[in-house]
């Protein structure tokens, strides 16, 4: 979302295409580790990082913390934003817990056709032993998340069994969700 809205108010482009401008620039590390520190990313799940935070108040935000830097500065600095917070993320909420644990992250949407996003993100699990593939490696083409997600929770409601997961949504319990109507 912030590398979007940066594409969009530097170079009038929806997106970052494969990587190509976040490639050229130089990501201000400075900047990376004072945004990580913000109290969003240490808040325990369930949390989103929807417009609400990271919208257009962020984004005017981020680049006056970049101060002079260049437009491909901007979008790299944007895109190691994402990786180092999914980084942290590992860290703090799932290697810190007593979860089990985990070798691979799968990677879907728009961000796993942005090459400079996806290596930036290998770089930084790649110490925690945790390897970068994308939905597609498995069958699943990434802009499919949205469909196969509601398939499955429409599989869940059809079968009667319960789709969310209280530990990750918040929700006092498990819950079908979703109604069958028949005209």
């Amino acid at each position: 979302m912030v590398i979007d809205a940066l594409m969009q108010r530097s170079f009038n482009r929806n997106y970052d295409k494969n990587g190509a401008i976040a490639s050229k620039g130089t990501p201000d590390l400075e900047v990376v580790r004072a945004i990580l520190r913000e109290p969003f990313f240490k808040r325990k799940p369930p949390k989103t990082a929807g417009r609400e935070e990271f919208g257009r108040e962020f984004v005017a935000s981020f680049v006056r913390l970049c101060g002079r830097s260049s437009k491909e500065n901007l979008v790299a600095t944007a895109t190691l934003l994402t990786a180092a917070s999914i980084r942290a993320s590992i860290e703090i909420f799932v290697i810190d817990s007593k979860a089990a644990p985990y070798r691979e992250i799968l990677v879907s949407g728009g961000g796993a056709k942005n090459g400079a996003l996806l290596r930036m993100i290998a770089e930084e699990v790649g110490p925690l032993g945790i390897k970068v593939r994308t939905t597609a490696e498995l069958g699943m083409p990434t802009e499919a998340k949205e469909a196969a997600a509601f398939a499955l929770l429409a599989y869940q409601t059809w079968h009667r069994q319960p789709s969310n997961i209280p530990s990750a949504t918040g929700a006092s319990r498990p819950a079908i969700l979703g109604k069958i109507t028949y005209v």
